[in-house]
């Protein structure tokens, strides 16, 4: 797993104001710096998360650059800390710890996302899973219970059964509000044919969401809802292949 830190968020944090120059002139600076220090192509993300902080991933062949996915408190980090970040990505846990003392004192860059719960009906029992029970299962076993989210059946917890998709086959099993922080699973899961397994994937899918932000590319303004790391997180579900080949059948038989 590539080095990464995470922090939850804290709603008394204030955005912190823009110093030093353009986001531009700053991103293109850091780049630099960080090219100089690992004598290679540097590939830069920098994002405004609330979790995942910082993501530094040095490379693995020959010819690939480093990848560093940082917030934007690290624009205006001195040399000292971008040797760190260096260091944190060749595993070195001295460096990890310098990493995260830098980020604990840049915390106020950091901006909250205003919760939406307000007016979510919850219904995470169903008839056959009980949702709830899942999730707390999923949060324990790969998050250490970290993840503080909601969960319920359909859109704000209404059970109806969507329209039969003869065509293309596709279902949206699972999706998460990253402002009202609730993950809604398709009713439709909700029967005996159904595994546990295959719903504890849809879960542990969208808690990826909350744990790992969008990335946005600050050219663009674009934002990515499944980044390569994403992906590389989910593979680690110990059941991966066996649910994506049940989602295949489930589209096939019962959609």
């Amino acid at each position: 797993m590539n080095p990464c830190m995470t922090t939850p968020p804290d709603d008394s944090l204030e955005p912190e104001q823009s110093v030093g120059g353009s986001v531009a002139a700053r991103t293109s600076a850091l780049g630099r710096a960080l090219t100089a220090l690992t004598k290679t192509r540097v590939s830069l993300r920098i994002n405004h998360n609330t979790h995942t902080l910082a993501t530094v991933s040095p490379p693995k062949r020959a010819g690939e650059p480093w990848k560093f996915n940082l917030h934007a408190m690290f624009l205006d980090a001195d040399e000292i800390v971008l040797q760190a970040l260096v260091a944190w990505g060749k595993n070195d846990d001295a460096a990890g710890r310098a990493v995260r003392k830098y980020i604990d004192a840049h915390m106020h860059a950091v901006r909250p996302k205003k919760s939406r719960m307000a007016g979510v009906v919850l219904s995470p029992r169903g008839n056959t899973h009980d949702l709830h029970a899942l999730m707390q299962s999923v949060n324990e076993e790969f998050f250490g219970g970290g993840r503080s989210v909601y969960i319920t059946w359909g859109q704000d917890g209404r059970r109806a059964t969507p329209a039969r998709r003869s065509r293309t086959r596709q279902i949206r099993f699972g999706s998460y509000d990253e402002h009202a922080k609730v993950i809604r699973i398709h009713p439709a899961l909700d029967r005996p044919e159904v595994p546990e397994f295959f719903i504890r994937f849809v879960i542990y899918h969208e808690m990826l969401h909350d744990l790992l932000d969008l990335e946005t590319n600050e050219a663009t303004g674009r934002r990515r809802i499944h980044p390569p790391e994403f992906r590389e997180m989910e593979r680690l579900f110990p059941q991966y292949h066996e649910a994506i080949a049940f989602e295949h059948r489930f589209l096939k038989e019962f959609m």
